[in-house]
């Protein structure tokens, strides 16, 4: 690179510095949501159901709606629990409405014939959905189908709830924020060392490869079982490091103007200084094929693409990298299951005199006649309730937002329209969940997460499954993930002795299952229930290769189509992370255009459309929301409220 365009890249880089400090500090800034610190030791695990009831399971009606409200949030996922929450922590009374009955989204558990899962059952009485009213569902079994363990075809799934969360190790920073948003009252379990099995062709048939926490033992650990290839594993772990340092772009991006953004990455600057961006056009499949020629050490290079939903070779080898990196130094669960996220944030929400509300479908969002955000109109049986505030939240994703809840008028905005063409649905996914008779002991099931895939070149299989009919989908299932919610919580054995739990997830296509979408929930017709039970059969097939000794154990089976997400989460096409995560998503313009700002004033995004997939991704999505709101980069005041922390426990300790 000649001297001129060094140091035209140096202007760039100093212009940019210079516009970034005036964006972060010039004009009125909101108050600070990490002005203290609130984490207190925590209390006893709340067992009692009727206590956990009235938290978990308020429903809404008019009287309950706290009078001068500051902002309404669409939507209980933990991107507007937690949007919520930060709002709360500097007075502002937050309304948080959920279409369904009980509140979490993701992250909640339910109870159904004696079994906890961490996500929900839909037993409980019909609700409309989110953003229209259309009663979709995956309707019920019938009882008279021969089946070889008692399965259940309940209404609502989420297959995309909490099963492991990284880096809440207790020096991190991400730990430390959490921690705020529940006062410390919600408590991890470590997963044992060895956090995922990668399984290639038949359980029993080939020893499983182990994933290990810690970085150095991750990459060691693969080195032993693949000795001859340490230059290779080498190669890849430096390369996610790499990459995963460049990740401070990604909320740089979010931060600046758009055009300067768009200056900056047409002139090569940001590929220059950010792995991140320089890595983000490169694919998995590539990167991978590049290191070795081993096709087990690839597929287990590759194996977690399933976290966000993209084969190998369409997905950025930089979204991938932040994936491996969450979780080289351990993988952590809720004690107490993930119930326990959304049992700790609400409180927060009322103290500061706002409400979190289920059985509250939202049917548009209100402007006035400036066309500024005002307030949201809420169906409660034949009646629309109108709810009005200044700042209006939205975690229902950016589809449903903008094609769903938005009047036409606002809909047609070129911004908005502009904003649509750059994003594409996510895949659907098939969600399993098995109630046993027998501890997690006794039944030998493990903590770890297993990843099943049937042959070692992961792309070719999911490529071979996505272009199949339907029938051969659900006779040639690819690729499983089964993870122990009872294994991995400390707590289970107290709160259900002799009882275990397993939930099953594969990706499926929404075609597979889109000629049932316009029937209503229990009406979806015998075809549709033999299509399910055969996908429930297959899955269930592996289920006991890898666990032989449980098939006799089996008390409950219960499936969940694309259907499902479709109703319970108003996913428009079942995807289970929202937008879809391929190579497109994570390019320089694509990431800034991401932002919590909308092109309608005082109507803000949060969740996983605003940043990435996932439980992390979510709440970073309420961290960005939060900032544009208070106009203030309250990650910096986390990271000052923690040095202060940490610099009063020093002196403490002397």
């Amino acid at each position: 690179m000649g001297l001129y365009a060094v140091l035209g890249l140096l202007l760039l880089l100093i212009v940019a510095v210079l516009v970034l400090a005036l964006y972060r500090w010039v004009g009125s800034r909101g108050p600070n949501p990490f002005a203290v610190d609130t984490r207190r030791p925590p209390a006893p695990l709340i067992t009692d159901k009727a206590v956990r009831r009235t938290v978990l399971k308020a429903v809404f009606s008019p009287d309950k709606v706290p009078a001068d409200l500051d902002a309404i949030v669409i939507g209980s996922g933990i991107g507007g629990l937690a949007a919520a929450v930060l709002l709360a922590r500097v007075g502002r009374r937050v309304l948080v409405l959920e279409q369904h009955g009980r509140l979490g989204g993701c992250c909640h558990a339910f109870s159904e014939k004696g079994f906890e899962f961490d996500t929900e059952c839909g037993l409980c009485p019909s609700v409309e959905s989110q953003v229209g009213g259309n009663l979709w569902g995956c309707g019920a079994g019938r009882s008279s189908d021969p089946k070889p363990y008692p399965l259940h075809n309940v209404m609502r799934r989420f297959p995309a709830g909490i099963h492991y969360v990284g880096q809440l190790h207790d020096s991190s920073l991400w730990r430390f924020l959490v921690d705020q948003l529940t006062d410390g009252q919600l408590e991890w379990a470590l997963i044992p060392p060895t956090f995922d099995k990668l399984v290639l062709g038949e359980p029993g048939s080939d020893k499983a490869i182990q994933l290990c926490t810690g970085t150095r033992a991750y990459f060691d650990n693969l080195k032993e079982q693949f000795p001859g290839e340490e230059a290779a594993i080498d190669e890849f772990k430096q390369l996610v490091k790499s990459v995963s340092k460049g990740l401070w772009v990604v909320g740089l991006l979010k931060m600046l103007p758009l055009p300067l953004v768009q200056l900056l990455n047409r002139s090569g600057l940001l590929s220059q200084l950010s792995p991140f961006c320089r890595m983000s056009s490169r694919s998995v499949k590539d990167v991978v094929d590049s290191l070795t020629t081993n096709a087990k050490l690839r597929a287990a290079f590759s194996y977690i693409f399933p976290t966000y939903g993209v084969m190998p070779s369409k997905a950025s080898f930089s979204l991938h990298s932040i994936l491996v990196q969450h979780y080289l130094r351990g993988a952590w669960y809720p004690k107490g299951g993930s119930g326990e996220i959304v049992f700790h944030t609400i409180p927060v929400i009322q103290k500061a005199g706002g409400n979190v509300l289920g059985r509250a479908p939202v049917q548009s969002i209100l402007l006035d006649s400036q066309g500024r955000a005002c307030g949201v109109s809420v169906k409660k049986g034949q009646d629309l309730v109108n709810i009005f505030a200044p700042i209006i939240i939205s975690d229902a994703g950016i589809f449903n937002t903008y094609e769903r809840l938005l009047p036409p008028e606002a809909r047609a905005l070129p911004e908005i329209q502009s904003r649509l063409r750059m994003a594409t649905h996510g895949e659907g996914g098939f969600s399993v969940f098995v109630g046993l008779r027998g501890s997690s002991q006794e039944l030998g099931l493990e903590a770890a997460n297993h990843y099943i895939y049937s042959d070692y070149n992961l792309d070719q299989i999911m490529r071979r499954y996505y272009s199949s009919s339907r029938d051969e989908a659900a006779a040639n299932i690819p690729m499983l993930f089964i993870t122990s919610p009872s294994a991995k919580d400390p707590t289970w054995e107290m709160r259900y002795p002799g009882k275990s739990t397993l939930s099953i997830i594969t990706m499926a296509k929404y075609e597979w299952f889109e000629e049932w979408k316009d029937k209503p929930v229990h009406k979806r017709g015998d075809a549709y229930e033999d299509v399910k039970k055969s996908f429930v059969d297959a899955i269930m097939k592996t289920v006991f290769k890898l666990y032989p000794h449980i098939e006799d154990k089996v008390e409950y089976v219960s499936g969940g189509t694309p259907l499902t997400n479709q109703h319970y989460i108003a996913s428009p096409r079942g995807e289970f992370y929202g937008m879809d995560h391929d190579m497109a998503r994570v390019q320089v313009e694509a990431i800034a255009a991401a932002r919590p700002q909308t092109a309608i004033p005082n109507l803000y995004l949060t969740g996983q459309d605003v940043a990435l997939c996932g439980f992390a991704g979510a709440l970073q999505g309420a961290f960005l929301c939060t900032s544009a709101i208070l106009k203030r980069n309250i990650y910096l005041d986390a990271i000052q409220l923690r040095k202060r922390v940490q610099s009063s426990n020093g002196k403490k300790k002397e």
